[in-house]
């Protein structure tokens, strides 16, 4: 697995917001949805914007993993096999290439789960969500979750479909959309959090999907070795 492969699939627990209506049924959202998501093991804290729009995708991230600030934008675009990262080198547009299938995720998959449903509901960026906690060997997930919104568990992509809270959600027929999961590990302490703070339904324009004027991420990386 080459290193663009292993960097997107850092960033895959935020990213499986956005590939949840990149399956075959139609979609009937689009907008922007805002969320941020925190990862401790990787000293990860970001704040996500996408933009969704008949089945183009794009996923705008900033913020810090190890210590280091990053500012990255995900293209995954309707009827391409590929999944496109747009970024900047040394002032250059940079676009780095690669299949969807060669991306892997890196949530473990929960053993022996057991999932209960809370009671009442809870507002979550002014949808109406259930709550279900998912108790496994690896620790326990809170999961909020919504059946008010077009876009659902069931759209997963295969490869999510078979990881973690996703699969287990799947498994036990809860399809709504996930607007907040909390997962703790045996000793109580947060290994995840990504939560979704804004959703704004509207028409979305086509170029926000353009990549044009990024050139090859291989070539903007040989010019930036030489010019250091």
């Amino acid at each position: 697995m080459n290193n663009f492969v292993k960097y997107i699939a850092h960033f895959l627990p935020v990213a499986c917001m956005v590939l949840l209506s990149l399956g075959t049924s139609a979609q009937g959202f689009q907008g922007e949805i805002s969320l941020t998501t925190i990862n401790p093991a990787m000293g990860e804290e970001s704040v996500v914007k996408w933009i969704t729009s008949n089945g183009n995708h794009k996923l705008v991230m900033n913020g810090t993993a190890s210590g280091k600030a990053y500012n990255l934008t995900l293209l995954l675009l309707k009827n391409d096999p590929n999944v496109r990262l747009l970024t900047e080198i040394n002032g250059a547009k940079a676009m780095f290439v690669t299949p969807i299938g060669d991306v892997k995720p890196v949530n473990p998959t929960l053993g022996s789960a057991i999932v209960t449903t809370g009671d009442g509901t809870t507002t979550i960026a002014g949808q109406s969500c259930k709550k279900y906690s998912i108790e496994s060997t690896q620790g326990s997930t809170t999961v909020f979750v919504s059946s008010s919104l077009s876009l659902n568990l069931a759209d997963l992509p295969q490869m999510l479909k078979t990881n973690g809270v996703f699969a287990t959600l799947a498994a036990n027929n809860i399809n709504g959309l996930p607007l907040s999961i909390i997962s703790r590990g045996e000793d109580g302490k947060v290994t995840f959090s990504q939560t979704v703070t804004d959703i704004k339904p509207g028409a979305v324009s086509e170029s926000e999907f353009s990549y044009e004027g990024y050139q090859d991420g291989g070539a903007a990386l040989q010019n930036s070795m030489k010019q250091n």
